[in-house]
């Protein structure tokens, strides 16, 4: 079984380098200069718009497995400090100061998730007034591209993705 997945897994990325392939030399053949600089912007636009819906996948998972993201964790270092209350208040003020930090950070992170949002939107925007400037005679061979970039981007995105659910489970299960 294994055998037969690596195997279809070789067949598919053959067959989607083969379709790259293709639709790289179709626009190497019918496009000018201009044509290809608009593609290679358009290209490098959908590779932002990906890299960013990536970001915000991230976020989601570490939203939603409460679990923030590391440049928030600096936050962890602010201790509660008080010399004139008992050991007994400094721990229950402490536990609140740890409370807030924790939400803080939930916070925080759900406001980087809505200017994610925003970044994305403006970039499909971007993205599409680009595609709408590509020659219609490349325009299915870019749209091939697209597609190949797509997937082989997701795959990664996917293991990537993975790999974070799997730690989150490991620091719960802790």
């Amino acid at each position: 079984d294994r055998l037969n997945s690596s195997n279809q897994k070789r067949l598919d990325n053959l067959l989607l380098d083969q379709m790259r392939e293709k639709a790289v030399r179709t626009i190497r053949n019918k496009a000018d200069k201009n044509s290809l600089e608009l593609v290679e912007k358009t290209q490098i636009k959908l590779e932002r718009t990906l890299e960013l819906r990536f970001q915000l996948d991230k976020l989601d998972r570490r939203l939603n497995e409460n679990m923030p993201p590391p440049a928030l964790n600096i936050m962890d270092k602010l201790q509660f400090r008080s010399r004139e209350l008992s050991n007994e208040n400094k721990e229950q003020y402490s536990e609140q100061w740890n409370s807030i930090i924790r939400k803080t950070k939930l916070d925080l992170t759900s406001i980087m998730r809505i200017a994610k949002v925003a970044e994305i939107d403006k970039s499909n925007k971007e993205h599409s007034e680009l595609i709408e400037k590509i020659p219609v005679e490349i325009r299915k061979a870019f749209k091939d591209l697209e597609h190949t970039i797509e997937i082989r981007h997701n795959r990664s995105v996917q293991k990537k993705l993975d790999f974070l659910e799997r730690k989150a489970r490991g620091i719960i299960e802790k």
